[in-house]
């Protein structure tokens, strides 16, 4: 099982080895020579595990003393092992599953038994977020839920990022006059459970073997200076191998050189083997009377997350409905430790998170257009943009930062082109910190829940004509307030709590935005902020 105690004794045990040999090496010699000879020892108990030895570059190819310190703290600590061993133990029960054949047809991309604790795990992770709260130093109180859900981890954001951004790169392509097309890229049948020639991998080997096909594509087009943009999304077979679906954007000079390139890799490992010419690749131009190229890619997108959008469709491996097969591709990447999604030839998707984190203002021109792109989910405003305002993320960077002694680096803003001059405009100035939610913060929650849930009982139960689109019932589901908790907490004594002047009047605009942006809009709250003279932290 999952976390058992036989996994915590084993993890002890390998972790009290290693130590034996670090105090082994360091009784008998010093200095640096003394801190490699013992990561080597440790290393060969981490190599028997099957486990990759920590900051093993950083060690044995650049011989850094500090890297192998910290390796060596890791090595030697119970918990850093428990982490390793459940990895292990998760990839093992998964391939034996596949091995006696319970990841099939009836049971595509996982076995029941992933599918069930990837299941437990998610719904006893939102328990966890639902009795977690946040407080900032300003006294601001959020339950975790909420921040979480308002970015990427929740699943319908990440889709609609991931359908802005590839909008934005057929419109940059279509603007400079490249041409896409869509690239199916399969494994060769060795990695393929169903074949006779199935060496025992697994979905990561076959992930790997796919990664590096596509570092030599890429490789052999930057060697002929030929741009490469687009996208491409990781989607399992029934019998869990991994094949990928790629976007790509190229100028009509280069297509020719550029399909070339991807047939020449492609079938580079048993290229002629049966089947391979009809499964190994297949190309497919882009019509544009049929559809953009976001319309070829977006069901792709959409099936590897929440099936969102495809109600009544059916997925081609399983002919299951895309909707009751999502979960368990989702499931499937995470078992595997898979990413799934990824864009190539384009900038920096976190600036543009940061970049809409910004809510004072006005920044220098070369920012602001930046940011009203990335606030209007105008990708290709965002990359024009980016080519005036350079801009780049800016690190907090903090030495010994964790247990282990190592550099910690936490995002701190982003620095650009502003003026002419370098600057940095810092967008994560609060300091949050989690603690357990209270009896009162529960209830609070648990009634917020369920006027949203009785909002969307009462509108999914109206006619078509008159239902809220899904846009109009965003905006109008109940929004976590301070004022929801007990006085104690929503609307706290202080001397003006009985008058009714209008202070709000006598406030700064952008301070009332900056608070609204936590969620604090009740006029006690704001007050009581105010007379506690908390401060603000803006761009300058």
């Amino acid at each position: 099982h999952r976390k058992s105690t036989e996994l915590k004794i084993a993890s002890t045990q390998i972790a009290d080895s290693c130590m034996v040999q670090v105090k082994a090496i360091a009784a008998s010699t010093s200095g640096s020579i003394g801190y490699f000879d013992a990561y080597d020892a440790a290393a060969e108990i981490c190599k028997t595990w099957g486990v990759i030895p920590p900051h093993w570059n950083a060690v044995k190819r650049d011989q850094i003393e500090d890297a192998a310190e910290c390796a060596i703290l890791r090595m030697t600590c119970a918990k850093w092992w428990a982490r390793q061993l459940l990895k292990l133990r998760d990839q093992c029960c998964e391939h034996l599953c596949i091995v006696v054949g319970l990841v099939n047809q009836h049971s595509p991309f996982v076995s029941d038994e992933c599918f069930s604790e990837w299941t437990s795990q998610q719904r006893t992770a939102m328990q966890w977020l639902e009795s977690t709260m946040i407080e900032n130093e300003a006294g601001v109180i959020l339950p975790l839920i909420e921040a979480a859900m308002a970015g990427n981890a929740n699943p319908s954001n990440r889709l609609v990022e991931l359908i802005v951004r590839a909008r934005g790169l057929d419109e940059l392509a279509e603007e400079s006059g490249k041409i896409g097309f869509m690239v199916t890229l399969t494994c060769p049948s060795k990695f393929h459970m169903k074949s006779h020639k199935w060496d025992l991998n697994n979905a990561k080997t076959a992930q790997q073997y796919l990664v590096n096909v596509f570092a030599k594509i890429r490789a052999a087009l930057s060697y002929r200076n030929i741009p490469f943009t687009g996208c491409r999304v990781t989607e399992p077979h029934k019998d869990s191998t991994p094949h990928w679906h790629m976007l790509c954007m190229v100028k009509p000079e280069h297509e020719a050189a550029v399909k070339a390139i991807i047939k020449k890799y492609a079938y580079q490992v048993d290229g002629n083997e049966p089947g391979a010419k009809e499964h190994r690749l297949l190309i497919e131009a882009i019509d544009k009377q049929k559809g953009c190229a976001v319309g070829y890619i977006i069901k792709y997108l959409s099936k590897n997350i929440m099936g969102e959008h495809m109600q009544g469709e059916l997925d081609l491996e399983t002919g299951k409905p895309v909707n009751e097969v999502a979960p368990r591709a989702t499931a499937w990447a995470n078992r595997h430790r898979i990413r799934q999604f990824q864009f190539y030839g384009t900038s920096s998707v976190q600036v543009w998170r940061e970049l809409r984190r910004i809510k004072v203002g006005p920044q220098s021109p070369e920012i602001e257009v930046a940011k009203a792109a990335a606030c209007n989910s105008d990708w290709k405003g965002f990359e024009d943009a980016m080519r005036n305002a350079q801009l780049s993320l800016n690190y907090e960077v903090t030495p010994q930062g964790n247990e282990y002694g190592e550099v910690t680096k936490r995002v701190q803003g982003i620095s650009g082109i502003a003026f002419g001059e370098k600057r940095l405009i810092i967008t994560r100035g609060e300091r949050w910190k989690l603690r357990k939610a209270n009896d009162d913060e529960l209830e609070a929650y648990k009634t917020l829940k369920q006027r949203r849930k009785e909002l969307f009982t009462v509108n999914r139960a109206m006619n078509a004509e008159s239902r809220l689109s899904r846009k109009e019932l965003k905006d109008a589901m109940p929004k976590w307030s301070m004022a929801l908790l007990p006085s104690a907490f929503g609307s706290p004594w202080t001397c003006r709590n009985n008058c009714t002047d209008p202070v709000l009047e006598q406030v700064d605009d952008r301070i009332i935005r900056h608070l609204a942006q936590v969620g604090i809009t009740d006029p006690a709250n704001i007050e009581r902020l105010l007379f506690d003279g908390c401060r603000v932290m803006d761009a300058d």
